[in-house]
């Protein structure tokens, strides 16, 4: 009986299977000593103190967005924080900033605070 091409595709897929096996027997036999190089290098740095590098972070920007400057500053709101400026310092509406230190956060007071300390 003739050997079908099912037959040779079954049998060339075994060979090929047969040897990739052989370099992961291989492999397998120095993993233990990969495994006790490796465990005794991280017990070695583990000694020594961390080491910390600090680097300047460059951060992109969308290519919409669009940086403006001087009377051209938009004013902040809830979708815009970044390059923006606050409603009192651009037109003198809204929140009017406190000119002292209220001695808690605003969070911690009820009420209102006057603008200027009382007392000056």
């Amino acid at each position: 009986m003739e050997s079908s091409p099912m037959h040779k595709l079954m049998a060339a897929g075994a060979a090929a299977l047969a040897f990739t096996a052989a370099p992961a027997v291989a492999q397998n036999a120095n993993a233990n000593e990969t495994a006790t190089t490796a465990t005794t290098a991280a017990a070695n740095a583990n000694t020594q103190a961390p080491r910390f590098v600090a680097r300047e972070v460059a951060q992109t920007t969308p290519p919409s967005y669009k940086s403006a400057s001087g009377d051209n500053l938009p004013v902040c709101s809830a979708k815009q924080q970044d390059g923006c400026i606050n409603s009192w310092a651009k037109n003198k509406t809204g929140n009017r900033p406190l000119e002292y230190w209220p001695g808690k956060p605003a969070s911690e007071i009820p009420g209102k605070l006057p603008a200027k300390k009382p007392g000056r």
